[in-house]
C-alpha cells in the first residue's frame, strides 16, 4: 500500500535530517507505517514553503530498507532507491472539492507525517501530475 510522505522546506537546526528525494528521518511512531520497498507520495506542509508548493503533492518515488538512526535510536531512517518530482506541484482537491489523498470531501490526518493511502488515491495522484 502506498504512502504519502510530509517533506517540510528545511529550517535553521532541523528536527529530522531528511535529504528530499534521498532519505526521510522519522520518529517511531510512523516506524509501522513505513515499510521497504513500498511506493511513496511527497506532500509539501503550507508552513514555511514557497507560494506555489504549499499543500500540495510535489513527487514520488520508491523507498528502500528501514533502519535504526545509529546516533538516536529513538529515529529511523529509510533510504529513498528511486525518486521522481512531479514537473508541477498537485493541489490536494480535484475539481469537485474531493480529497485525492482520501477520495472524499474531509481531508487527510495532516498532524500525521506519514500516511497510508489506497492504490486508487495514489494512482489519482499520478495521474493529475501530468496534467498540471
Amino acid at each position: 500500500m502506498p504512502v504519502v510522505l510530509s517533506q517540510r522546506t528545511w529550517h535553521e537546526n532541523p528536527k529530522y535530517l531528511d535529504r528530499e528525494g534521498v532519505i526521510y528521518h522519522y520518529p517511531p511512531q510512523y516506524r509501522t507505517r513505513i515499510r521497504a520497498y513500498d511506493r511513496f507520495i511527497y506532500y509539501r506542509p503550507a508552513e514555511g514553503a514557497v507560494a506555489e508548493e504549499r499543500s500540495t503533492y510535489f513527487g514520488h518515488g520508491v523507498l528502500g530498507v528501514p533502519f535504526e538512526d545509529p546516533f538516536n535510536a529513538q529515529y529511523w531512517y529509510v533510504p529513498i532507491t528511486w525518486y521522481e518530482p512531479f514537473r508541477k506541484p498537485v493541489p490536494l482537491r480535484d475539481a469537485v472539492d474531493i480529497f485525492y489523498e482520501t477520495e472524499d470531501p474531509k481531508g487527510p490526518q495532516f498532524v500525521s507525517a506519514v500516511r497510508r493511502t489506497s492504490e486508487t488515491a495514489y494512482y489519482r495522484i499520478l495521474d493529475r501530475k501530468s496534467v498540471v
